[in-house]
């Protein structure tokens, strides 16, 4: 059997998300007749703006419109900048993230999969998970990895690579710039090639409709389950910034994956 083509897998995952996700079309849908929205639109002579819809939309006793936090979900959503992305970016491998690795903690890394994958790929590195105090006693992450309980909103244990793995998609811009930090003061007690390493979904960077659809299903997951959201490469920048580093590098690794590895700033 002929090995399976980065494009192959991509195309497979799209799929998954698609077919996870497809719940939310009829939840959709059926918001928006609950809400009177096809009926604003015929009002407005079968086309209207955000504002208009706004506008037209049923009103409670107090004047205000029923559903305000519906109508800030279409506006985020008709606001995301979808940016096109070139059909021949290829899948990067995240070898050269973690050249030289010597101590990595998995900041929620969960059960500790990925952070064993790492410590198998490079036996000569300290692997840590830190996890919620309730999660650490049930993770059968086994001799290879470390497990370390705690709160990333207040304090990381010291590594050479703090890896943040689909974690910032869950917390809001403060929230991710508090996390940020956290991570830049576990990396400062150590050697200068010392970094944070994320992985986690960019917006604008999916290369198919399939793909596309998926990657809008995950944004309206992060806006109704968590204060997250999916971001583009200016507000991921803008998070850095924020955090206090000056230098980043977003490596695209599978369709809308990318690694962000960046090192702290030297005062």
């Amino acid at each position: 059997m002929a090995p399976t083509s980065s494009a192959e897998l991509l195309q497979a995952q799209a799929e998954l998300w698609s077919h996870a996700f497809a719940y939310l079309k009829s939840m959709a849908l059926h918001s928006v007749i609950k809400l009177g929205i096809p009926t604003a639109i015929h009002r407005c002579g079968g086309t209207a703006s955000l504002s208009e819809l706004h506008a037209h939309l049923p009103r409670t006793e107090r004047g205000s419109t029923a559903t305000p936090a519906v109508t800030w979900s279409l506006v985020r959503c008709s606001t995301r900048r979808w940016a096109p992305t070139a059909a021949s970016r290829r899948e990067s491998s995240c070898g050269e993230v973690f050249a030289g690795l010597a101590s990595l903690v998995d900041v929620g890394g969960g059960d500790g999969t990925m952070a064993k994958a790492i410590a198998k790929a490079f036996p000569h590195a300290r692997c840590t998970v830190l996890e919620l105090p309730q999660l650490v006693g049930t993770m059968p992450v086994g001799g290879m990895v470390e497990s370390v309980a705690g709160d990333m909103m207040e304090f990381i244990p010291p590594a050479g690579v703090v890896l943040l793995k689909f974690v910032l998609r869950n917390w809001s811009d403060e929230d991710c710039v508090r996390i940020l930090k956290r991570a830049k003061e576990a990396i400062s007690t150590r050697e200068p090639k010392g970094k944070v390493v994320i992985i986690d979904t960019v917006a604008g960077s999916a290369s198919s409709k399939q793909a596309f659809e998926a990657q809008v299903f995950m944004d309206v997951c992060m806006m109704m389950l968590t204060t997250g959201e999916v971001r583009d490469e200016e507000k991921w920048r803008g998070l850095f910034l924020h955090a206090g580093f000056s230098r980043h590098k977003i490596s695209p690794i599978l369709g809308s994956h990318s690694s962000s590895s960046f090192h702290r700033r030297h005062i």
